[in-house]
């Protein structure tokens, strides 16, 4: 990357009034950079600008996703190729927060987790400001409104809490939202815990 490309891209970075997601084939590994005219080479723009969201790539075909962080944080998903491992990527964006999760073809998933983030994927950019006042959400990919989500919260392998997802809404035409409020979940530290869904939707995560 040039000084002039590098240049053009931080301007195009700094007209984003909100996060965005920038893709790129190369992973930041594999690429040379001169600096741009403030001194910041390809993976430093990358890793620090705060209008950054997270930056996608591919190219080098992993089997599972693989992920970095770069400059003050900033998140690199690295996708899995669909050729060679039968999978793809879905992303879902909520408060602020991009979640990526990989997909097998022939495993066809009933929806995905919108939050909370997974710990590998915070950036500084995630907010806890307000996180008892969050939710857990998963998003359906069905208009059903009766689906049935039971959830497990563990902190060091102990259970703390379990209860069942409430259906909140319909999103567009084929999506549905069930969610359960943090403040009910016994979340009261700041530290890592444990979350498993079980029945109509199976899946879990390190938060």
């Amino acid at each position: 990357f040039s000084t002039a490309v590098l240049d053009a891209l931080k301007d195009e970075l700094d007209k984003c009034s909100s996060k965005c997601i920038m893709a790129c084939h190369y992973p930041t590994s594999t690429t040379r950079s001169q600096l741009s005219s403030n001194g910041l080479t390809f993976e430093e723009i990358v890793g620090s600008h705060p209008s950054i969201n997270a930056y996608i790539a591919g190219h080098i075909h992993p089997t599972s996703m693989r992920i970095f962080h770069h400059g003050i944080g900033n998140v690199e998903i690295v996708g899995p190729s669909t050729r060679y491992s039968r999978k793809f990527g879905i992303g879902v964006i909520d408060d602020n927060s991009l979640s990526w999760l990989p997909m097998n073809i022939f495993e066809p998933v009933k929806g995905i987790i919108s939050y909370p983030v997974p710990i590998e994927q915070l950036t500084p950019h995630t907010n806890f400001i307000d996180i008892l006042n969050s939710e857990i959400r998963v998003v359906m990919f069905s208009y059903q409104t009766n689906f049935n989500i039971s959830f497990a919260i563990f902190q060091s392998q102990r259970e703390i809490y379990k209860g069942k997802l409430y259906f909140t809404r319909k999103i567009g035409r084929n999506h549905t939202l069930y969610s359960f409020p943090f403040s009910q979940g016994g979340i009261t530290d700041n530290t890592t815990y444990q979350i498993s869904f079980s029945g109509d939707f199976i899946g879990s995560r390190e938060f």
